[in-house]
């Protein structure tokens, strides 16, 4: 018969971090925020072969800023703050002497450089995450299935199959505001339709498909 065992894991956190104004054009600021994290990490084993794996976390943000120019503080102080709640790992996984089988939401880490590792290119990041904490805490899930079989003399072959797109973050808290984004924004402009200059952008991505 089947036997099941499991665990539980949580954690809190909290970060504060402050982005002085480096301009000195009008209308900017610094800002500074305060980033909450509480994390919970479900496992279960059934039998010698079968674990099931629920991760995730709840995000919060509560932002502020200090006008430095006679537009004011934008749009993150208007907002304020923020909050998500996301899976890590959302999966199941079949484990074998000689090979496991993995499908779900969940993260796979390819390379064992330092931050930067060009292999390490299956999970989109968020691009705050890893400025803050680094690339281990920036992964985001995505829906795969990962294989792997595990050879004489230590060789193991992987292969993964992503079937859907997602894009990377600059930041999960309030994105379009955030002091992360690098996408070009216009300082506030109080001329009018007519005098105000128009930012013109194009996101695109992918189509969802085998393609």
């Amino acid at each position: 018969r089947a036997v099941a065992q499991g665990s539980f894991e949580g954690t809190t956190s909290v970060m504060a971090d402050v982005l002085p104004d480096l301009s000195a054009d009008e209308g900017r600021q610094a800002v500074g925020e305060l980033r909450a994290r509480v994390t919970a990490d479900v496992r279960r084993t059934i039998g010698d072969h079968i674990q099931l794996r629920a991760a995730g976390y709840v995000d919060g943000l509560l932002g502020a800023c200090w006008p430095s120019g006679r537009h004011g503080c934008g749009a993150r102080d208007a907002r304020g703050h923020e909050a998500v709640v996301r899976p890590t790992d959302l999966y199941v996984e079949w484990r074998g002497v000689h090979a496991d089988l993995r499908a779900g939401a969940t993260r796979v880490v390819w390379g064992r450089l330092d931050e930067f590792q060009p292999g390490d290119v299956v999970n989109p990041i968020d691009l705050s995450r890893f400025l803050l904490e680094g690339r281990s805490e920036a992964r985001l899930a995505s829906a795969m299935v990962r294989g792997r079989a595990f050879l004489p003399g230590g060789w193991i072959v992987e292969g993964v199959a992503v079937p859907w797109f997602r894009r990377g973050q600059f930041d999960q808290l309030g994105e379009e505001e955030s002091p992360f984004n690098l996408r070009p924004r216009l300082p506030p402009c109080a001329g009018g339709p007519n005098v105000c200059p128009t930012l013109l952008r194009e996101s695109t991505s992918p189509s969802v498909g085998a393609g």
